[in-house]
């Protein structure tokens, strides 16, 4: 039960929740933090501030069975967005490019962690505007997007917050205006993560390698007023490959959570507030809890 327990600590990240079967788990990642009229966008400069909370006390194994541990995860985060899409057009979209900064504060079976998380930045990004989708306008963005080992990160910790290793995440995200008032959104993304040379010394390897995942963002929203948009959202997260330990598969070891929660949104012209929540179900190799977002956006 102990072994089990350091696994936990070992793997926890500011916004992916720790994984409970393996000894590595998959660094922090967009579910549900982007949601109603994801793929809207244009030129000018996006600030963006995503305050977020997230709870589980129950965890689950390989096969999605509750585990027997007495204690509880918490995260509480907040994630600034700098973006900029320009004039210049490419392949008929505006180009961008964009950074992300992350802070967090995670408590989990008594141990603490606190800082910076892993900066992502993108340096190509096109946003398309004008572009229909079964007659109807269709808005969409493709987001080469790298996360860089910056975050608050020390081997002799049990929780941390960066993940002390590289990983590629881009995503596709569209907007598909059903009608004036209903507009259906999703935000697709892959992700790739590099070793970890330097893992917890709870796990007595000299490298650990996160493994391919798929997540996505979806969600559906009703303008009931001029400025209000109400609806559903949810999340996915499905790992594609095995985590690695010193180069080796870790079998059982792939994680898998899905969410759904209601939203309301806020849009008075460039400025706009979104909050989700989230419920979680069909964990595997992680926790399974609820998840807040609280999303404040301005255009400049």
């Amino acid at each position: 039960m102990y072994k089990l327990i350091f696994r936990l600590l070992a793997g926890i990240g500011i916004v992916s929740a720790p994984t409970v079967a393996a000894q590595v788990s998959l660094p922090q990642v967009n579910l549900g933090a982007t949601s109603f009229l994801d793929g809207v966008g244009g030129p000018g400069i996006l600030i963006q501030e995503t305050p977020s909370y997230y709870f589980a006390d129950t965890f689950a194994d390989q096969e999605g069975h509750a585990l027997p541990l007495d204690g509880e995860v918490e995260s509480i985060s907040t994630t600034t967005l700098i973006a900029r899409l320009t004039d210049r057009k490419v392949l008929g979209g505006y180009y961008g490019y964009e950074a992300l900064i992350p802070l967090a504060r995670v408590e989990a079976f008594g141990g603490r962690g606190s800082g910076l998380g892993d900066i992502g930045i993108s340096p190509f990004m096109i946003q398309w505007t004008d572009s229909r989708l079964f007659g109807r306008p269709y808005k969409h963005r493709l987001n080469l997007f790298f996360n860089l080992p910056t975050g608050t990160y020390s081997a002799d910790r049990s929780v941390n917050i960066g993940s002390n290793a590289a990983s590629f995440n881009p995503y596709y995200a569209a907007t598909l205006e059903l009608s004036e008032d209903w507009a259906v959104s999703t935000r697709i993304h892959y992700l790739w993560n590099d070793e970890n040379e330097s893992p917890s010394l709870l796990q007595e390897a000299e490298s650990t390698q996160a493994g391919q995942a798929f997540h996505m963002n979806l969600s559906t929203s009703y303008k009931i007023s001029e400025h209000f948009r109400l609806g559903v959202a949810g999340y996915a997260l499905k790992q594609l490959s095995e985590h690695k330990l010193n180069g080796r598969d870790i079998a059982g070891s792939k994680e898998q959570v899905f969410a759904i929660g209601p939203g309301l949104g806020y849009y008075n012209g460039k400025f706009t507030i979104n909050f989700n929540s989230y419920f979680e179900s069909g964990a595997e190799n992680r926790s399974e809890g609820a998840r807040y977002h609280l999303r404040i956006a301005k255009v400049l």
